[in-house]
């Protein structure tokens, strides 16, 4: 073997030690992209989470404390559960018209029941009013009828005028109640 065929093979040999070197680092280069790639998408995913797990306690603290709202909510419909509905209604029905100074004279519950949207089931009732009452204290006892946590809404209504034009005379009204299934 001579100098210069050593030489060349040795040169030939740095040659690929470079290249196999150049490989190298391209391979761990790539490596490194895709860890780096990974660890951010770990540390995106961990804000998303503490973001989200923030939102959640902020809703539970909100939850906490309109329970009272929540309470509230649950007895929007008379539950049939509890057998004595219609004795609810009527004492609904009763009050409000006694705080008016209305007299009520029939409340018949002899209507069909129907299923509701919501799943709840609706029966309708009639009341019958003693007239002649004065027209504005008729609108508030209305009021207070459809304000009544939704329990009880008004369908339908008969008037018929009294002598007195600033009064009804015999009202009646169809109305109906939510019951929970």
């Amino acid at each position: 073997m001579t100098a210069t065929k050593l030489r060349y093979i040795l040169l030939g040999l740095i040659v690929v030690l470079m290249g196999g070197f150049s490989a190298g680092a391209w391979w761990v280069q790539g490596l490194l992209a895709n860890s780096v790639r990974d660890t951010d998408h770990a540390k995106i995913d961990s804000e998303v989470s503490t973001a989200e797990l923030q939102q959640l306690k902020t809703l539970q603290k909100q939850l906490a404390d309109d329970q009272d709202i929540v309470e509230r909510a649950k007895q929007i419909a008379v539950s049939t559960d509890q057998y004595r509905y219609q004795d609810q209604v009527i004492k609904d029905v009763s009050d409000y018209a006694a705080r008016y100074g209305i007299r009520v004279n029939t409340i018949d519950f002899t209507s069909t029941n129907t299923p509701a949207a919501s799943g709840a089931k609706k029966v309708a009732f009639n009341v019958s009013l003693k007239g002649p009452i004065p027209y504005t204290t008729f609108m508030l006892f209305l009021r207070d009828i459809e304000q009544n946590l939704t329990k009880i809404q008004v369908t339908s209504l008969t008037l018929a005028p009294d002598k007195d034009p600033k009064a009804v005379a015999t009202p009646s009204l169809s109305l109906e109640v939510f019951l929970k299934s």
